[in-house]
């Protein structure tokens, strides 16, 4: 019995640090993360025209993760369809990037970056706040 209610606290614990996890995901999308992100994309940028592979790669996993924390947000926010398909959008450039700096491919990540900061200004007309 003893070990059943030790497991029991133990998975509620786990639960619980699981839900506060989510909420501060949720809760950490505000100006800083979009200014990290502006700034990730511009050093990535940078570090693909320098053929820099271990920076760039290094901003491009900054980027996918930032990305993940912001498709969250508007997941929880809710009626916010196009939020969450832009970070998606973004997201996914950003494994891309991943993927093409990891092959050295740079021309295709130039031309990749260009999208990511394009899905940006997309979703910036729409969602930012003036």
């Amino acid at each position: 019995m003893k070990k059943k209610l030790i497991k029991s606290t133990v998975l509620l614990l786990s639960l619980l640090v699981g839900v506060a996890s989510v909420a501060v995901a949720v809760t950490e999308v505000d100006m800083d993360l979009m200014q990290r992100i502006e700034e990730s994309t511009k050093n990535v940028d940078s570090n693909i025209s320098l053929k820099d592979g271990k920076a760039a790669l290094a901003d491009a996993r900054e980027i996918e993760e930032m990305f993940s924390k912001v498709e969250l947000y508007y997941k929880h926010k809710g009626d916010a369809a196009d939020a969450i398909e832009y970070a998606r959008k973004s997201k996914n450039f950003a494994t891309e990037l991943i993927r093409q700096v990891s092959e050295k491919d740079f021309d295709s990540a130039s031309a990749t970056v260009s999208s990511l900061a394009k899905s940006c200004k997309t979703c910036h007309q729409v969602y930012k706040k003036s």
